[in-house]
């Protein structure tokens, strides 16, 4: 995604390191968008967190370390701890591969996608309140609805809009974010509905399944429809 998002967003920049480590630079005031996205922790050392930190302070935004590990306590840890940074997030990552299982989805549904700049007001009101969004956030929602890489539905039921989500096909990987269901509509199959109508598109266009980070409010249906954890997503700020 963070290599991605420089192609919508001007002020945004994104590369590979040697190491593997991706940067990403958004200029958003939220430090959860100004990143380093590191998949082998092993390349840790208190130096190469410094050289990491300085590119942000540079830059003159607040940043984060987000180390992608198959145990939610990574191996590099206490060395972050150590460097004066603090846990802030751990979600589980989580995969399905094949045909998700048949079930049965509530009549009243319809899963639309979006098409036209109403669809895309109706999406983000959904999202915002599904979320219940900080203002942190509009920038990141408003380049995902810009996005090629992106399909985006709306669920509606008997006639109001309830629910969206997301998929993200980006670097070989089908990606699903920003399942949301307004609370009045929750718990009536919303977003059931929404997962299957994502995953489908994702095996119509040729993956072999979908990824997702989880929140703890979507643990339990990720689970139920049987997704497997795939590790970590453990997210490390500045200690204030």
């Amino acid at each position: 995604m963070f290599e991605a998002i420089p192609s919508y967003y001007s002020h945004a920049r994104s590369w590979r390191e040697p190491d593997g480590i991706v940067m990403g630079i958004t200029g958003w005031s939220s430090a959860t968008f100004n990143a380093a996205i590191v998949r082998d922790s092993a390349v840790l050392s208190p130096e190469r967190i410094d050289t990491i930190s300085d590119v942000f302070i540079r830059a003159g935004v607040n940043f984060t370390i987000q180390v992608a590990d198959p145990r939610p306590s990574p191996a590099c840890a206490e060395l972050l701890h150590s460097e004066g940074f603090s846990e802030v997030l751990c979600d589980p990552m989580m995969r399905f591969e094949g045909a998700l299982p048949a079930t049965a989805l509530n009549p009243g549904l319809l899963i639309q996608r979006v098409l036209s700049q109403h669809d895309i007001d109706i999406y983000y009101q959904i999202v915002a309140e599904g979320f219940d969004l900080p203002p942190v956030i509009e920038d990141f929602v408003a380049v995902m609805l810009k996005m090629t890489e992106c399909r985006h539905v709306i669920a509606w039921l008997n006639g109001a809009p309830v629910g969206a989500g997301t998929l993200v096909e980006c670097a070989g990987v089908a990606g699903i974010y920003n399942v949301a269901t307004v609370p009045d509509a929750r718990d009536q199959g919303v977003a059931t509905a929404v997962m299957h109508a994502l995953h489908h598109y994702a095996l119509a266009d040729g993956y072999s399944g979908t990824a997702l980070a989880s929140s703890v409010m979507g643990l339990p249906l990720y689970r139920k429809l049987g997704y497997k954890d795939d590790g970590y997503q453990i997210v490390y700020a500045l200690s204030e």
